[in-house]
């Protein structure tokens, strides 16, 4: 047997491969989105826009929601720029979808992107049951990174979730959901779901719009890990199905070097209380 007829071999091995690996993930992101379909249901129990701080009332009023038609479950897709290390000057690009309940609180998000523009490397961040679990895998094959469920994680998750009820403007009257006046232009949210807590601050402009969210948040999960202030930046808005939603946003770590700006995510399709279809 020729050298290149081995080299070949070897390239259909790991071609295959690599499709095999992308289709058992593929798989399994399907079957914990179905799960996620499976545990949700309607919202009876909600706080009544009344009961809400003044701000967090004209926020809702201003996104053009349907109080009476609270929003179960979200489909949507982005597209990404992101800097995987603070030091890293050029942008990876890349594409996700992300579904999410409001009843029970979850999400599953999947991330596809190319390293380097040859690399394929997958992502899967998922919350359910209030736990956190977040997968990385180069190539569907090698693993980067597999961050299990602790109470860093949780809490870091459930902050995410509560940070993007933006997307779902009507889970803001859960009543698993507590908000505080903090000014004229601000409210702070607490969340509690099955024993995991976390908190942050929603900032709005004179009209009501959503402009930034702010949280201690964990960015890492080992022992010594201390929260950062993470922050998301409304830049644009968009209306889908008639409710409007901030659709250009920056995502930021406050560091000790500095305020290091990691994500620039533009959400180009969202679709509300889907059924059983799915992206």
């Amino acid at each position: 047997m020729s050298v290149t007829t081995v080299a070949i071999s070897i390239l259909l091995i790991l071609f295959f491969a690599i499709i095999g690996a992308h289709r058992r993930f593929h798989i399994k992101t399907l079957a914990e989105r179905q799960q996620m379909r499976d545990d949700s249901k309607a919202l009876v129990k909600k706080q009544q826009l009344e009961q809400l701080p003044k701000v967090v009332q004209k926020w809702l009023l201003a996104s053009h929601i349907d109080l009476q038609k609270p929003i179960s479950s979200v489909q949507l897709r982005q597209k990404l720029k992101l800097k995987l290390r603070p030091k890293q000057k050029q942008w990876y690009t890349a594409k996700a979808t992300q579904f999410v309940t409001t009843n029970p609180p979850a999400f599953s998000w999947v991330l596809q992107m190319k390293m380097f523009g040859i690399l394929p490397l997958q992502g899967r961040d998922l919350f359910r049951m209030a736990n956190g679990d977040m997968h990385i895998r180069l190539a569907g094959l090698l693993p980067m990174l597999h961050a299990k469920a602790n109470d860093k994680l949780n809490q870091a998750s459930l902050q995410r979730y509560l940070a993007e009820m933006v997307w779902y403007p009507t889970a803001a009257t859960s009543p698993n959901i507590h908000w505080e006046s903090v000014d004229d232009y601000s409210a702070k949210a607490s969340m509690k779901h099955l024993g995991v807590e976390g908190s942050g601050v929603f900032t709005f402009d004179k009209n009501g719009r959503f402009v930034a969210f702010r949280a201690n948040r964990f960015k890492d999960i080992h022992a010594d890990a201390k929260a950062l202030e993470w922050k998301i930046v409304a830049k644009s808005y968009r209306q889908f199905e008639s409710i409007e939603v901030p659709n250009l946003l920056d995502v930021s770590w406050e560091l000790e070097s500095g305020s290091w700006n990691w994500l620039e995510l533009e959400l180009t399709e969202l679709q509300y209380n889907e059924g059983k279809g799915g992206f």
